[in-house]
């Protein structure tokens, strides 16, 4: 299945709420990404839910997968119409 990419407000829109389920602000977990520094992003995660967060962030075809999920997709869409996670 051929998934759009994000546009840049769906792409604004989960990194607000990434960010805060992860309990840190959307500049920290872009930092954090842009190090690869998994071990700040699953402080406030149980051991298990951090596992997984590492096990996806390693697994190039997990994320892919993951990104191409139509409840996703429908998800980012409807974030967007509202303005993003805040609206």
């Amino acid at each position: 299945m051929n998934t759009p990419p994000l546009n840049d407000n769906q792409k604004q829109a989960l990194l607000r709420e990434a960010a805060a389920k992860l309990g840190k602000s959307p500049a920290e977990l872009t930092a954090a990404l842009q190090k690869n520094d998994v071990a700040s992003l699953t402080s406030a995660l149980s051991p298990q839910n951090a596992a997984k967060l590492e096990a996806l962030l390693s697994d190039e075809a997990a994320k892919n997968a993951l990104l191409a999920r139509p409840e996703l997709q429908e998800l980012l869409r409807a974030w967007d119409k509202k303005g993003g996670a805040d609206g």
